[in-house]
């Protein structure tokens, strides 16, 4: 009965910390994103085609909403699932990953055209794929990390070498 309890405890610590990381790294690069927008034309590209040329504009008030939303919505729904089926010690750190991997792809696409005029943009945006692959082995990396931290030894799931 006392492993369940610390096992419940566990989960719930996983989630709690998952919480304050996931709001932590979407608000940073909210702060930081919206003290650039100011260097940000009018008109961002937020579509490239096949051949690389950018092929759709938006407002980059609307990127930048749109990726704080998605960048602390799914990574929260992902903690909150976490705790629902008793997963926080896994789905908490492929949260923080997740929020690692939106928050680098949306700021870094205002970013790329910091200092750009519209005219630059549409003749020669920058491609964010070499952005998305820096995100990606961030996200990894965050998640991984995350999840082969330290052990605790209270935890009687832990993969840590008895003594």
């Amino acid at each position: 009965m006392s492993t369940s309890k610390l096992t419940n405890r566990g989960e719930l610590t996983a989630s709690l910390v998952g919480i304050a990381v996931v709001i932590a790294i979407p608000g940073a690069g909210a702060l930081w994103t919206r003290g650039i927008l100011a260097d940000i034309p009018g008109q961002v590209a937020r579509g490239w085609g096949m051949d690389g040329h950018v092929d759709a504009f938006i407002d980059p008030g609307v990127i930048w909403g749109l990726g704080l939303g998605l960048s602390l919505g799914i990574p929260l729904l992902l903690v909150l699932l976490g705790l629902l089926l008793r997963f926080g010690r896994i789905l908490t750190p492929v949260a923080g990953g997740v929020a690692a991997l939106l928050t680098i792809i949306f700021g870094g696409v205002l970013s790329l055209q910091r200092g750009m005029t519209e005219e630059q943009i549409q003749a020669s945006a920058p491609s964010p794929l070499p952005l998305a692959f820096l995100a990606m082995l961030v996200a990894i990396l965050v998640g991984a990390g995350w999840h082969c931290g330290p052990c605790s030894p209270c935890d009687p799931r832990s993969r840590c070498p008895q003594s």
